[in-house]
């Protein structure tokens, strides 16, 4: 039995060369851009959209499970269902499509590109669903 818990335990050496990830949040004048988007409460009162959205854009420019989200972003049910519904609803086209950043240079850039996107399984599921038509394929952006 102690031989099959060791092979359940990542080896110590993995521990150490993980790099720690710095949690993600949106800003206050990022929030203010796309709140519009949102869709309003009814009645039941729900995880704040700025919790959920910080916690969707790690998953992404991490490229982690949602079970592998901290616990702050309001757990891997809560961000996976919230992307699905805001995915149908074309909320997410439009937040993602408009939340920007600036880079080093002070240039401002996407605070999810579509190769983020690509690379985890729900960004290149929506992607191929047509729930993001804001990221086309790369390809398919060069070829227009």
């Amino acid at each position: 039995m102690r031989a099959a818990a060791a092979f359940l335990r990542p080896p110590a050496q993995v521990g150490r060369t993980h790099l720690p990830l710095t949690p993600f949040w949106l800003t206050d004048a990022q929030i203010e851009a796309i709140s519009g988007w949102f869709p309003k409460s009814h009645g039941k009162a729900r995880l704040d959209d700025r919790q959920i959205l910080s916690g969707i854009v790690f998953v992404f420019r991490e490229n982690l499970m949602w079970g592998q989200a901290p616990a702050e972003y309001g757990g891997e049910l809560a961000l996976r269902r919230r992307f699905t519904q805001w995915c149908q609803s074309g909320v997410m086209d439009n937040a993602l499509g408009h939340l920007f950043e600036q880079d080093g240079d002070g240039q401002l850039r996407l605070v999810v590109t579509t190769a983020m996107l690509m690379r985890h399984r729900s960004g290149a599921h929506a992607i191929a669903r047509g729930y993001l038509p804001t990221f086309a394929p790369i390809d398919e952006m060069e070829a227009a």
